[in-house]
């Protein structure tokens, strides 16, 4: 009877054992999923956002001059910002790096570094990337802005994008706090 219990108390062992670790890999991979989603839906807004902005700020990049119809795009997306999860700010850098739309005004006419700038030219599509602002985790989502002149592709500036990663992973957080209660 002693030994019975044994391998009785050893089979329960083993099933619990197994049952976690199997709930355990399911809840990583599925937080994981979870996470590429919230990612995949964010580039998307970012996509619609960056395409309406570009087409408006494309023929004032080209010229340099006035950004008018630029400001104000940012402007509005400013207004509606609450409304977009996560989103901190978005700005658009012309070709020489001086930033020529802020949600935060105060920060137009400032310049990015030769580093970001470099980068930025370097993007063919829209890129994301996390950084450090403020001592703040941030999604950084940079989408390049370009020109088709005879038959040429030339590279006007880039729309930016910073959403607040905590914000953005929160419900990802959230569900992997129910996981492990």
């Amino acid at each position: 009877m002693y030994r019975f219990l044994r391998i009785k108390e050893k089979i329960i062992f083993l099933t619990l054992g197994i049952v976690g670790f199997c709930v355990l890999v399911l809840s990583i991979l599925t937080t994981q999923q979870y996470r590429s989603l919230l990612l995949e839906n964010t580039l998307e807004v970012c996509r619609n956002l960056s395409y309406n902005i570009s087409r408006v700020s494309r023929e004032e990049l080209i010229t340099d001059d006035f950004y008018a119809s630029t400001r104000a795009a940012i402007d509005s997306l400013g207004e509606r910002q609450r409304e977009i999860r996560g989103l901190n700010r978005s700005y658009v850098v012309n070709r020489n790096g001086l930033i020529v739309a802020h949600t935060e005004r105060a920060l137009m006419g400032e310049s990015v570094s030769t580093e970001e700038l470099a980068a930025m030219q370097s993007l063919e599509d829209l890129q994301e990337s996390e950084v450090r602002v403020e001592r703040r985790s941030v999604l950084r989502f940079v989408d390049p802005i370009f020109v088709r002149y005879r038959n040429e592709t030339i590279w006007m500036g880039a729309t930016i994008f910073e959403f607040d990663r905590d914000e953005i992973y929160s419900p990802v957080n959230r569900v992997q706090n129910y996981i492990l209660i």
